[in-house]
């Protein structure tokens, strides 16, 4: 279910093209979810409206600040309504990964016990397809108001400013976290890596795997690490419910495993942004521009 913007002589009606094709895509698998596939259905539409927003950032000077907000404002709220138990159900996953870790049975299942209970009161209260059916109204509101952008004017220059502008902020962040490495700034950061990553996965489909696979680790690297805090957090706010010596262990792993994180974190992270912005989007626009030629 991913967008693809594909170069041609008139981008402006490729970009057009490209995301009437992903909506339509994501309507036609809204209209086909039944019971039995509403939690596969739900993270597809989530990640084809992170691929959505990541691509309007790449149009948003030639569709205009008001048509830019408007479109990321209703793919954000789109996304937004089908959390559900989302959250929960990645602290059980979480929690579940770190006690592998844990020998001791009875250990883990008092430990798993809060947060598996946590998951099933929050499944209990899903409301089946009627997500999906209001997400869809959604969807088709989208489009109807993208048919409406001004995309004319939109062109490989343009293209290859939004991308030097993506990559840089992702850049500098990165040299900013090495001094600061904070919680609220790798999440930040994690969300500028992962939106890069669909930017550059929208224009390479197929092409520049090694440049995709960093990014797409990377931003599960930070993925994994924001989801430890979550679980952190979490823990730190029912406390009550653990035993104090299980808890002591599962903190005691937890911080084992941020550390595993932060290290393959920083063995990465100068792979996908070492190179300084200018030069790293002329490259990534020529070698795209080329993949047309090729074809002809």
């Amino acid at each position: 279910m991913a967008i693809a913007l594909h170069a041609s002589s008139r981008l402006g009606g490729a970009a057009h093209k490209a995301v009437d094709k992903h909506l339509n895509s994501l309507d036609k698998m809204l209209a086909g979810a039944t019971e039995a596939d509403v939690d596969e259905v739900i993270h597809d539409t989530r990640t084809g409206m992170k691929r959505m927003r990541a691509f309007l950032r790449l149009i948003r000077p030639a569709i205009g600040k008001h048509a830019y907000f408007d479109a990321n404002a209703h793919s954000k709220a789109l996304a937004g309504a089908l959390s559900g138990s989302r959250d929960a159900r990645v602290l059980l996953d979480t929690v579940d990964l770190l006690l592998l870790e844990v020998e001791d049975r009875e250990c883990r299942a008092r430990l798993r016990e809060p947060f598996s209970k946590n998951y099933s009161q929050t499944c209990d209260i899903a409301a089946g397809t009627q997500p999906l059916r209001q997400a869809r109204q959604r969807l088709r509101s989208l489009q109807h108001r993208a048919r409406h952008w001004r995309l004319k004017r939109y062109d490989y220059q343009a293209l290859m400013l939004a991308i030097e502008t993506e990559y840089g902020q992702g850049r500098r962040h990165w040299l900013q976290i090495q001094q600061h490495p904070d919680a609220e700034a790798l999440h930040a950061w994690r969300k500028e890596v992962k939106r890069f990553y669909y930017q550059v996965s929208l224009l390479f489909p197929r092409g520049k795997k090694t440049q995709r696979a960093r990014l797409k680790d990377l931003g599960e690297y930070l993925g994994q690490l924001h989801d430890l805090h979550i679980l952190l957090e979490y823990i730190a706010s029912h406390r009550s419910l653990f035993w104090a010596e299980d808890l002591s262990l599962l903190e005691l792993t937890a911080q084992r495993r941020e550390q595993a994180l932060m290290d393959l974190i920083w063995r990465l992270a100068p792979k996908a942004y070492g190179e300084p912005a200018p030069s790293y989007s002329r490259k990534l626009i020529k070698g795209w521009r080329d993949l047309r030629q090729k074809k002809h």
